[in-house]
């Protein structure tokens, strides 16, 4: 089943993206901003468990929320690049902040 005027391959084309944003991009991104959290938290002095059981909660909860923007937004490539840079700038936070943790 196509949409009225686009070509099998471009309906198909679309589809392997999104799911590639959906399940891999939307992985990364929220891996890279549930470590973030949980640094963040136990920098705020919450105990270092405590902060990545929380941190885990709310990264599933996001990767849920993510996963159905990203077959919802009519838009996909400014999906893919807030992914990317979502993901840039919590990893490259988790890398400054990592070494400063006591």
């Amino acid at each position: 089943m196509t949409v009225a005027g686009a070509s099998p391959f471009r309906t198909t084309a679309t589809i392997v993206l999104r799911v590639g944003a959906a399940l891999p991009g939307n992985y990364a991104a929220i891996d890279a901003t549930g470590s973030l959290l949980a640094i963040l938290l136990a920098a705020a002095g919450m105990a270092r468990s405590d902060a990545v059981v929380l941190a885990s909660i709310v990264a599933i909860l996001a990767f849920l929320v993510v996963l159905l923007w990203a077959f919802h937004t009519p838009r996909l490539l400014r999906f893919w690049v807030g992914l990317l840079i979502v993901t840039g700038i919590a990893t490259a936070l988790c890398r400054v902040l990592a070494p400063v943790l006591p």
